[in-house]
C-alpha cells in the first residue's frame, strides 16, 4: 500500500522512485506498491528523513526482514539516490557531485542516475523549483461555471490521486452513481508531476466516467505544489473540453442559481519553493476578495454556498500549523481561514464547508461560526490502526465534536481485518433549496454510512 510524507523534497524523491523503478514493465500491468523492494526502501528512507532520524548505512530491520540478503544492496542504492536527490533539491552542488560519483562507482543500477537527471526539471539549476504558475482573475466573473442542473448529483472526493487499486475501485463505485459532476479536493501523489496527474487522476477517471456527461473539477493539494504545480495546471486545461477549468479556484453553480460549490486554493502557500515556513496556510488576498464577492452575490440572490478547500478549517484530531507558526495551543482552527470567512459564516451565508488534507472522515457538530464542517480526506490513502486517526488532541480548550448516528454512536470510519481504515466519497444530490448528502465507504458500496440534509 502507498505511504507518503508531507514534505516537498521527499515527495519528489518518492515520485522519482515510483516512476523509474516501481513502474510496471507492461502498461496494462497493475502498479507496484510497497511489495517492490525499492519503493519499500524509499518509503522507509523518506519516513526516517521526515522524522529527523539518522539514516544508517546498514539496512534497517524492516528492510532486512522483508528483503533478506538482497536488502543491504537495495537499501544502499536507494539511500544514495535519496541523498543525491536531496542534495540537488537543496542546491548543495558539492555534496551532490560527491554523491553522484559515489552512485556511479557503486554496483547500483545505472537507471538511478538516469532517473535523477530526468527529475532535474523539477529541481532547477540551483536546486529550487520554478515559481508556481498561479492564475489570477481579471474580472470578478472569471472562473464561474454554471454547469449544474438544479437536480444535479455531485461527487466530492478528497486526497484520491494515488493510482493504487483502492482508488481505482472507489472510482468504479462512483461511476455507478452516474454523477453529473465530480469535484476533487486535491492531492495527487507523490508530487503531482505531469505523469502522476495523467496516470493517477485523469487516466483512471476516463476509464470509468464519461466526461462528455460528467464535469470534472479539481483544486490543488499541497502534494501537487511539491513539483512546482506544472502537472496540476496542465491537468486542469484538459478538463471539461469546451469549458476547461481555468484556475486553481472556481465557482460551480446550478443553472437556477440555488447552489454554488465555491472552491479555493489553500495549497499555494503549503509548499517550499520560496522557503515559506508559516505552516498554516492562507489565501492570496485578491483570491479572498473574489470568494467573498461570490458568497455575497449568492446570498443576495437567495442561493446557498458550499465551500470547498484542501486544508482544514479546524480539526479535533490533527494539528494545524507547525512549531514556527500555529494557532494558540487551545485553538482548533486555522485562524487565517477562520478570519477570512468568519463574517460570512456568522451571518449564515455558508451552508457547509468540505475539506481534505487529513486522511480521515470527520463529520462535525456545529463548531464556532461553522454549522457544518466536514473533513473528507479519506479518498484513497491507507490509514493504519497505529496511526490512531480518531485520537483527539489534548491541547484544545474546546474540542470539536463528531456527529452521532441514530444509535448515539459517533460517525467514524471502521477498520478491516488488516487494521486499515476504510476509504470513501461523498454524494450530494441537489433538489431545490435542499441538498441530500450521503457518505459512502468502499467496503459498503450499496448503502451510505451516514446521510444528512443541508439547507
Amino acid at each position: 500500500m502507498l505511504r507518503i510524507v508531507s514534505n516537498d523534497k521527499l515527495s519528489l524523491f518518492m515520485s522519482m522512485v515510483e516512476r523509474h523503478v516501481g513502474k510496471p514493465k507492461h502498461p496494462d500491468a497493475p502498479r507496484k506498491g510497497l511489495d517492490d523492494p525499492h519503493l519499500l526502501a524509499a518509503t522507509v528512507y523518506s519516513e526516517m528523513k521526515h522524522e529527523g532520524q539518522p539514516v544508517p548505512k546498514v539496512a534497517p530491520p524492516e528492510i532486512e526482514k522483508k528483503l533478506g540478503e538482497d536488502g543491504q544492496k537495495v537499501w544502499e542504492c536507494t539511500r544514495l539516490a535519496g541523498e543525491l536527490a536531496l542534495a540537488k533539491l537543496s542546491g548543495n552542488t558539492a555534496r551532490a557531485q560527491q554523491l553522484d560519483d559515489e552512485l556511479k562507482d557503486s554496483e547500483c543500477d545505472p537507471g538511478w542516475t538516469e532517473a535523477l537527471v530526468d527529475y532535474e526539471e523539477y529541481f532547477g539549476p540551483d536546486g529550487r523549483k520554478q515559481a508556481i504558475p498561479y492564475i489570477r482573475f481579471k474580472e470578478l466573473d472569471d472562473f464561474v461555471y454554471e454547469s449544474l442542473a438544479p437536480d444535479a448529483t455531485v461527487v466530492l472526493l478528497g486526497d484520491w490521486g494515488t493510482g493504487m487499486p483502492p482508488a481505482i475501485e472507489l472510482m468504479e463505485q462512483i461511476a455507478a452513481h452516474n454523477p453529473d459532476a465530480l469535484i476533487h479536493l486535491g492531492d495527487i501523489y507523490y508530487a503531482g508531476t505531469d505523469k502522476e496527474a495523467e496516470d493517477n487522476f485523469l487516466g483512471i477517471i476516463d476509464r470509468y466516467l464519461d466526461r462528455s456527461r460528467t464535469k470534472v473539477y479539481t483544486i490543488s493539494g499541497n502534494h501537487e505544489m511539491y513539483s512546482g504545480g506544472a502537472g496540476f495546471y496542465s491537468l486542469i486545461g484538459k478538463l471539461n473540453p469546451g469549458q476547461p477549468q481555468e484556475a486553481s479556484f472556481f465557482d460551480v453553480k446550478t443553472t437556477d442559481g440555488a447552489w454554488q460549490f465555491l472552491a479555493m486554493d489553500t495549497a499555494l502557500h503549503d509548499h517550499d519553493p520560496f522557503e515559506v515556513k508559516t505552516g498554516m496556510t492562507f489565501l492570496e488576498p485578491d483570491e479572498l476578495v473574489w470568494h467573498i464577492d461570490k458568497i455575497e452575490r449568492q446570498h443576495a440572490a437567495g442561493g446557498k454556498t458550499i465551500l470547498i478547500s484542501h486544508h482544514q478549517l479546524f480539526s479535533a484530531f490533527g494539528t494545524i500549523g507547525n512549531e514556527v507558526y500555529r494557532p494558540a495551543e487551545d485553538a482548533a482552527y486555522n485562524t487565517n481561514l477562520l478570519n477570512a470567512f468568519r463574517t460570512s459564516m456568522t451571518a449564515g451565508k455558508v451552508a457547509a464547508w468540505f475539506w481534505g488534507h487529513e486522511h480521515n472522515l470527520e463529520i462535525y457538530e456545529p463548531y464556532g461560526p461553522m454549522a457544518k464542517g466536514r473533513c473528507i480526506g479519506h479518498g484513497a490513502l491507507p490509514v493504519w490502526e497505529d496511526d490512531e486517526p480518531y485520537k483527539a488532541r489534548t491541547d484544545l480548550d474546546d474540542t470539536p465534536a463528531l456527529v452521532k448516528d441514530a444509535a448515539g454512536n459517533e460517525v467514524k470510519l471502521t477498520m478491516n481485518s488488516d487494521g486499515v481504515y476504510d476509504t470513501g466519497f461523498v454524494l450530494v444530490k441537489l433538489a431545490g433549496t435542499k441538498a441530500e448528502v450521503s457518505y459512502y465507504v468502499r467496503s459498503k458500496p450499496g448503502e451510505p454510512i451516514y446521510r444528512e440534509v443541508i439547507e
